[in-house]
C-alpha cells in the first residue's frame, strides 16, 4: 500500500482499485460462462429425461399390445429397449455431471467466501493501522502544542482557527493588524 508524504498509509489507490475491479470482471465473466454451460447441461438433462419418459411410454404400449394378444414387431420392441438403455445412461451421466458441477460451484463459493473474509480482515487491519497512525499524529500535535506553552484545559474541547495568508506580511504589518483588531 502506498504511503503519503507524512508517512501514513494511503487508503485509496487507483491502480489497486482498477486491478481489483478487473479481477472481479474476469471472475464474473468466468462464472457467467460456467453458469451458461451449466444451464445448457440442465436443459440437455431435462430433454433426455423427457425422451426417456416417451421411450418408456412407447415400451409400455408395445408391452400392452403383446399382453392383449396383438402382434408386436420384434425390431420395434428391441429398438424401444435400446432407446431406453441409451437414454437412461445419458440421463445418469448428465445427472452426475450436474452434481459434480454443483459440488465444484459450492467449493468455489466456499473458497471465494474465505478469500473475501481474509480481504475484509486485511482491510480492517489496514484501516485500524491508518486510524492508529492518525490518532498518534493527533496526540503528538496536542503534546507539541502543550509543550510550546499554548493554554490547554483538559476539560474543554480544542478549537483551532486559521486564516489563509494571501501575501507575505512583515512582522510590523502583523503587529499593526493585531493592534487594529484590539482597538475595535
Amino acid at each position: 500500500m502506498a504511503k503519503t508524504e507524512n508517512g501514513s498509509q494511503k487508503f485509496t489507490n487507483f491502480e489497486e482499485m482498477f486491478s481489483k475491479t478487473k479481477n472481479v470482471a474476469e471472475t464474473l465473466n468466468k462464472k457467467g460462462a460456467m453458469y451458461l454451460e451449466l444451464s445448457r447441461k440442465r436443459i440437455e438433462y431435462m430433454d433426455s429425461k423427457s425422451k426417456l419418459s416417451k421411450a418408456y411410454e412407447k415400451f409400455g404400449r408395445l408391452q400392452y399390445e403383446a399382453y392383449i394378444g396383438n402382434e408386436v414387431d420384434e425390431n420395434e420392441y428391441a429398438c424401444a429397449v435400446a432407446d431406453i438403455s441409451a437414454l437412461k445412461e445419458k440421463t445418469e451421466t448428465l445427472s452426475a455431471e450436474l452434481e459434480e458441477a454443483k459440488n465444484k460451484d459450492a467449493q468455489e463459493l466456499k473458497k471465494g467466501a474465505e478469500e473475501f473474509k481474509n480481504e475484509v480482515k486485511s482491510a480492517s487491519k489496514e484501516a485500524h493501522d491508518v486510524i492508529v497512525q492518525q490518532a498518534k499524529d493527533f496526540f503528538r500535535a496536542v503534546q507539541l502544542s502543550v509543550k510550546s506553552g499554548a493554554p490547554y484545559d483538559p476539560g474543554s474541547e480544542i478549537h483551532a482557527e486559521f486564516s489563509e495568508v494571501k501575501e507575505k506580511q512583515t512582522p510590523e504589518q502583523q503587529d499593526v493588524r493585531s493592534d487594529q483588531k484590539q482597538d475595535h
